[in-house]
């Protein structure tokens, strides 16, 4: 991913999905479904958070993924990344979707493979008010690692059934890459903000990969990957 700030746009759900330019200074128009722009760290007082993280591989207590809410730490999971790590860590690509609703129709939902599978967490909804911003972050905390994320997607929706949405290029989806050993820390965050102040629902559908060229197991925190949602009631 591209060092520069870089903004672009997304498509209104109503036609076919049209990914956002990632031309520095571009923005969105009449008809668009939002912006995204490349920031410089995570913003505080988001309203809930899904987050992925090395964590136990499988093997001990510190879950794989889980939800973080206005009130504290929700509901999480284990998951075994890679089954074995003599020769280097890989999760392989793993789908990744967070759906979140601020009303009180739906629960928060978060799933890395499907909903379908018994993956899924959930969690009564967290923040109220409307959608102000999505951040989705990669973050590395040790060298020769690297964290992912691919063919990210972001609709947003209110009770009205209007909605829209937000597909970012290749080049503009959040990569934290100590691959090379020369670096020990590494964070991107990619901010993507609606065209309308009414949408009370959104959903993350994205592709997330873990690396690492060591062959032990990385830290639990060595990779982390977050999609924070802030509200105009956070």
């Amino acid at each position: 991913m591209a060092e520069e700030s870089s903004s672009g746009s997304g498509s209104s759900s109503s036609g076919s999905s049209t990914p956002g330019s990632s031309t520095p200074g571009s923005s969105g128009g009449p008809g668009q479904g939002g912006n995204y722009s490349l920031v410089s760290a995570i913003s505080s007082g988001y309203c809930m958070a899904g987050v992925m993280q090395v964590g136990s591989n499988g093997d001990g207590d510190v879950p794989a993924y889980y939800l973080e809410l206005e009130s504290g730490a929700g509901p999480s999971r284990q998951m075994q990344w890679d089954g074995n790590v003599t020769d280097g860590f890989d999760s392989d690509r793993q789908s990744f979707e967070l759906d979140a609703d601020l009303t009180d129709s739906n629960d928060t939902m978060m799933a890395v493979s499907s909903f379908t599978d018994n993956g899924s967490i959930s969690t009564p909804p967290s923040g109220s008010g409307t959608i102000v911003k999505v951040q989705i972050a990669a973050q590395a905390s040790a060298a020769n690692v690297r964290l992912t994320w691919l063919g990210v997607r972001v609709t947003f929706s209110n009770a009205n059934n209007d909605s829209a949405q937000v597909d970012l290029p290749t080049e503009a989806t959040p990569v934290a890459d100590t691959f090379d050993g020369q670096e020990q820390s590494s964070l991107q965050v990619v901010e993507v903000t609606p065209l309308r102040d009414d949408y009370t629902h959104v959903n993350i559908q994205a592709v997330v990969q873990l690396e690492s060229s060591l062959t032990t197991q990385p830290a639990t925190d060595a990779m982390v990957g977050k999609v924070l949602i802030f509200s105009t009631g956070s």
